[in-house]
């Protein structure tokens, strides 16, 4: 079992938000399924190790500004949500 200092699953917690200030900086896979997150954070870049990110079934209308800049990012799971694009 991976360290929870590098995997986060917070599948069905019934989020509203998230913050990563809870997150460790090293946190390499990160799922968010099935919660009820409008948006992520605006400082979600900060996560430069993120490897993995799932956010399926939420409610995000968009994307961070900056998300681009996860450059470490190599698997994206977004489907089911209200994104209308990805720039």
């Amino acid at each position: 079992m991976l360290s929870p200092d590098i995997f986060k699953n917070l599948t069905k917690s019934k989020l509203r938000s998230f913050s990563i200030s809870n997150c460790d900086i090293s946190l390499r896979v990160l799922v968010l399924n099935d919660n009820m997150l409008n948006s992520l954070p605006d400082n979600f870049h900060t996560l430069q190790k993120l490897q993995h990110l799932e956010i399926r079934n939420n409610r995000l209308n968009s994307l961070p500004d900056n998300f681009h800049t996860l450059q470490k990012l190599q698997y994206l799971e977004i489907r089911n949500n209200r994104l209308n694009s990805i720039t």
